[in-house]
């Protein structure tokens, strides 16, 4: 998906990823089987698991926090990072308009798959 907008829009592709990286990350932690790729390896999500690892293995959980809680804090943790660097907090503050996106993204949609 990064590499379709920073294509589309000339935006580096660090920085498309920077832009997208917490959606992702809310969109893949679910417990949902029906939102995984077809062709997974596995036969039940992982992913919900595995950022919480993340935010373990960085220390930003306490003990007993749930899976949701320590998801919560590793977003909260990349929202930190990203304002300490000048990321732009969406899309439109990275400098593409609305109707130029919109124009756009069910192209860029098909094309990521």
């Amino acid at each position: 998906m990064a590499h379709k907008l920073g294509s589309q829009f000339h935006i580096p592709h660090g920085l498309a990823n920077a832009l997208l990286i917490s959606n992702v990350i809310r969109y893949n932690a679910n417990d949902n089987p029906t939102k995984q790729t077809a062709f997974s390896q596995y036969d039940r999500p992982q992913a919900r698991r595995r950022y919480a690892e993340i935010a373990d293995h960085l220390g930003l959980t306490a003990p007993g926090d749930r899976t949701a809680a320590k998801i919560e804090k590793l977003l909260g943790w990349l929202d930190e990072i990203k304002a300490e660097l000048g990321i732009p907090k969406s899309i439109r503050e990275a400098g593409v308009q609305e109707a130029d996106f919109l124009a756009h993204v069910d192209k860029l949609s098909e094309d990521a798959f």
